[in-house]
C-alpha cells in the first residue's frame, strides 16, 4: 500500500465518507465544539449500546418483533458510532456525540 505524501492527506476537520451518513443518523446537527474526550466516550458509549442491546436480545425470553427491530436500530448505531470514533472526522464524532 503506497503512503501518501502529508499534502494529500485528509486532515480531521474535512469531511469524511461518514459525513453523509452522520448528518441524515443525527439530524440535530453540531450542538458543542470538538475535544478529544469526546472521541473517546462515542467509542465506548458506542461498543456499550451493542453490548446492551445483544443481552437484551439473548436474555428477553419470549422476544417479540418491537424489540427486535429496536434492538437492530440501536446495534446500528453503535457500528456506526464505533466507526466514526475510528475514522471519522471531527464533524461526525460532534454529531455523535450530540450532547452540550
Amino acid at each position: 500500500m503506497p503512503v501518501m505524501p502529508m499534502t494529500q492527506m485528509r486532515r480531521q476537520s474535512d469531511p469524511c465518507y461518514l459525513c453523509p451518513v452522520n448528518q441524515v443518523v443525527c439530524f440535530w446537527g453540531e450542538l458543542t465544539r470538538y475535544k478529544l474526550w469526546k472521541r473517546v466516550f462515542v467509542f465506548f458509549a458506542s461498543i456499550g449500546a451493542g453490548v446492551l442491546t445483544s443481552l437484551v436480545v439473548v436474555y428477553e425470553q419470549p422476544i417479540n418483533v418491537a424489540t427486535m427491530v429496536l434492538c437492530g436500530l440501536l446495534s446500528a448505531v453503535g457500528v456506526l458510532g464505533v466507526l466514526t470514533a475510528i475514522w471519522g472526522c471531527d464533524r461526525c464524532v460532534v454529531r455523535m456525540f450530540g450532547g452540550t
